[in-house]
């Protein structure tokens, strides 16, 4: 219980300075946020019990806790702006949801809580991996050269040299990716570290050296990034990590919880490069108290900002409930689809049209709720938040039946992403969703199939 008393003692903390400071403070409240969260952690200790080994649990924690306490927390403490859209009854409704959605959340949590334990505590073992290698070259080569044609490897550069590619980028020397190049540059990653992952594993080398190797190749593979994404960085190495962690033996594990903590270290030290070339574009000057505000922290997470800004929009618009919208919504982001969508019934389009005053570019994130409200109306608050964590939950648990490397890698990687309801919208679960069947399961399946058929030709 760790864990829970570390998450318990600096949210209440927390709390307490907030709402020490709202007693002075002059404008709208939002000290109700973090009493919220530590009401519900009073009442849901059980779950951290059953949720132990949970990735997805974790996840949601620690989104969680940037959105009900770190956001209250800087809007009180620093003099920094966040949007605070609507009139003050909408500012407060959004404040209600919230607490609606962390209590909606807690009760799913609590519905899949016995058989998430029970999938947790008698996972299997990986015992089938990547050992066809000339299947897996061939795969290799064909996506590779297919790679070679789309000018993806124009946008791909090391988090050292992101210094050197924002410079191009600000001159105009880095050209589009075509086809599917980005995409697909994902898989070619993700089959070359299991192939690495599968040698070492197999390698007939001291098992005290071997943790030390899945680390040199977890950190070597996030060290290549395509332009200036941080946080598909974080994405791509978690269920790396998360998989080696499942193939080091018990009597390693303090080791492996070391080199766990190193490799934290060194990925926010790589984020921390590639956030200092991003915000040092243009001939900007850096300023870490630019990066880290109310307001970066509110449109990351999808706090009160974000959903007042959006409940009013939702309210007026002459298309509010319709079905076209969730239509359109499902397929914008999707591959081949997304050709058939209208910007007309789409959230992303019309909450951004909203909130930036134009519709020259949609790039805030547009939180659950309000997508559920275009929907559903009032029934569709929180509601694609329990669909979603569902969904993690369903994937978490079905991790733990694979014995496939390749398959118990895809399951890990669709939790993750599908247990981040506080910071996609629902056009990047859905395409993200497509693209791990489309894009990943392919590949991986035909791997696996053609080995049953042909055995090892190795």
């Amino acid at each position: 219980m760790v864990l829970y008393t570390a998450f318990f003692l600096f949210s209440a903390l927390v709390a307490a300075l907030i709402l020490f400071a709202a007693v002075s403070f002059d404008g709208t409240q939002l000290f109700m946020l973090p009493s919220f969260f530590v009401l519900w952690l009073l009442f849901s200790k059980s779950l951290f019990l059953y949720y132990r080994k949970s990735i997805v649990f974790k996840v949601f924690l620690i989104t969680a806790l940037a959105r009900y306490v770190l956001i209250p927390f800087f809007y009180y403490f620093q003099s920094s702006y966040m949007s605070l859209s609507g009139t003050s009854t909408e500012i407060y409704l959004s404040i209600i949801i919230m607490g609606v959605e962390l209590l909606l959340c807690s009760l799913c949590f609590s519905f899949f809580s016995k058989q998430q334990k029970r999938s947790l505590n008698n996972e299997k073992k990986v015992t089938l991996f990547l050992d066809n290698k000339i299947t897996v070259l061939l795969i290799l080569s064909l996506i590779g050269f297919y790679l070679l044609g789309t000018g993806v490897f124009n946008k791909i550069n090391f988090v050292w040299a992101l210094n050197d590619y924002a410079q191009k980028t600000t001159e105009g020397d880095i050209g589009e990716v075509a086809g599917y190049g980005g995409i697909l540059f994902l898989i070619f990653r993700v089959v070359i570290v299991l192939l690495l992952v599968t040698i070492i594993y197999k390698a007939k080398i001291a098992s005290s050296l071997k943790p030390y190797l899945y680390l040199l190749v977890v950190v070597s593979a996030s060290v290549v990034i395509i332009g200036f994404s941080r946080f598909s960085m974080l994405l791509f190495a978690l269920p790396i990590l998360i998989l080696i962690n499942k193939l080091i033996p018990e009597k390693q594990i303090d080791k492996i919880k070391k080199l766990n903590i190193c490799l934290l270290i060194l990925l926010m030290f790589f984020i921390t490069l590639s956030t200092i070339a991003k915000f040092s574009r243009y001939d900007t000057e850096f300023h870490w108290s630019n990066i880290v505000t109310t307001s970066t922290l509110n449109a990351y997470f999808t706090g009160v900002g974000g959903i007042s800004a959006g409940i009013s929009n939702a309210e007026a618009s002459p298309l509010h409930e319709s079905p076209l919208f969730i239509l359109h919504d499902m397929i914008r982001n999707v591959p081949i689809l997304s050709k058939l969508s209208s910007d007309r019934f789409s959230t992303s389009a019309a909450y951004n049209k909203d909130v930036l005053g134009h519709d020259l570019w949609a790039d805030k994130i547009v939180p659950l709720s309000v997508t559920g409200v275009y929907h559903f109306g009032v029934f569709g608050v929180g509601l694609y938040h329990v669909l979603f964590l569902s969904l993690a939950l369903y994937f978490e648990r079905l991790s733990c039946k694979q014995h496939y490397i390749g398959y118990k890698f895809l399951c890990i990687d669709l939790s993750i992403k599908l247990s981040l309801i506080f910071m996609l919208n629902i056009g990047s679960f859905y395409s993200g969703f497509s693209r791990s069947l489309l894009f990943v399961f392919l590949p991986l399946f035909l791997i696996r199939t053609i080995r049953l058929r042909t055995g090892r030709l190795t």
